[in-house]
């Protein structure tokens, strides 16, 4: 098989920039899983708060054992304006509160405007937090004075409802886990695509110039068995890489790649790599110099990653979006990965995953028949 090891010694000659994309790539794709892991648990945030009673009621002292119970109170500061934004600026206060003198006579009347003064940085997300809690205070607090509680009664009773809270369980709607496997063959649709057009295109373009292609026809060998070595050099090339992503992630991920989920996630990105050897094909077709193969590269990689839920979950795409991009290869292996990793709210649906994994091995399929269309065209 000559073309076959020719494909191999030019791939060989290539191999210290093609390791150098997989190492970088392969970073890509540790840092993407590990960054991305899905957080279960909340934690509410607790600010420092300073707060300053001039109405000194047993309505008021209400209000200050409600932002205790929710955060840090913090004592022995000035009350003055410029002293307060100076706590402010320096980071020792988060949020002031001044409870106005008349506050729980106002309750009492139904007032709720002017009850306190606050000093807070503008634009923090720690205050508009602390803004919302005590708006729902308030809102407690009015509803029970409207059932006939007066104010002391209707701060207490506030305060209690307050501090009742709902236990919430999550699960997991297709019955997987948003592992760290999950994240790394997320990401593995943008990789595959950009290591095999730039590990393996070169090689077949290097094949098809002018004056090696001269000399590959003069040979003995039939044209059926030169199509048949140069598809073998590069689903060759395109195993090992995945073959090699597979073992990083093995030596990573080993306990949740050997589940039946996590099978099926490897089984599904070898129909996507299987795809992108497809597109190889059909871009080693057009002879360009490296610069435009990787832009080539980029367009093709960046833009179904960001169309078809690679970067972006696809919960969150517009159905415009989507509907474009249920023509793209990647919507479908990125569709069936969520399912399998948890990261979709429809059930996991084997059908669907079959559907998913078929489309792929269509667009294969199509990209395959279309490069051999072209490369007719151009020996003509």
């Amino acid at each position: 098989m000559p073309l076959y090891k020719a494909f191999i010694k030019i791939f060989l000659c290539r191999l210290p920039s093609i390791i150098a994309y997989f190492v970088i790539f392969a970073v890509i794709a540790f840092i993407m899983g590990s960054s991305g892991e899905k957080q279960s648990g909340f934690e509410a945030t607790k600010l420092r708060v300073a707060v300053f009673d001039m109405d000194d009621t047993e309505s008021s002292r209400a209000l200050i054992k409600f932002i205790s119970d929710n955060h840090k109170l913090v004592g022995g500061l000035n009350d003055r304006e410029q002293t307060l934004q100076d706590n402010l600026y320096y980071g020792i206060i988060d949020y002031a509160i001044t409870i106005d003198e008349g506050f729980e006579g106002k309750l009492n009347a139904g007032e709720f405007d002017g009850l306190i003064t606050t000093c807070k940085s503008q634009g923090s997300y720690g205050a508009t937090f602390l803004d919302s809690q005590l708006e729902q205070y308030f809102k407690l607090v009015s509803v029970r004075i409207s059932s006939g509680d007066d104010a002391p009664q209707a701060c207490i009773r506030a305060n209690a409802l307050s501090r009742e809270h709902v236990k919430v369980k999550i699960a997991e709607a297709s019955g997987g886990s948003t592992s760290k496997f999950g994240y790394f063959t997320q990401y593995l649709a943008y990789i595959f695509i950009c290591v095999t057009i730039m590990g393996v295109t070169p090689c077949l373009m290097r094949l098809q110039a002018e004056d090696l292609r001269k000399r590959v026809i003069c040979s003995p060998v039939p044209p059926a068995s030169r199509t048949v070595q140069m598809t073998l050099g590069s689903f060759t090339i395109i195993g090992g890489i995945w073959l090699a992503f597979m073992l990083l992630a093995a030596s990573a991920y080993g306990s949740e790649m050997f589940t039946r989920n996590g099978l099926l996630c490897i089984l599904n990105s070898l129909c996507y790599i299987i795809m992108a050897a497809g597109i190889t094909l059909v871009v080693s077709q057009f002879s360009v110099s490296d610069n435009v193969l990787s832009m080539i590269s980029n367009v093709i990689s960046l833009g179904m990653s960001f169309l078809c839920g690679v970067f972006v979950p696809q919960q969150y795409l517009g159905s415009g979006v989507l509907k474009a991009a249920h023509a793209l290869p990647a919507y479908w292996y990125i569709r069936a990965n969520d399912m399998l990793c948890g990261f979709s709210e429809k059930p996991f649906s084997m059908s669907l995953y079959i559907t998913c994994t078929g489309v792929q091995l269509g667009f294969a399929a199509a990209l395959f028949i279309a490069a051999g269309v072209i490369s007719a065209k151009k020996k003509r």
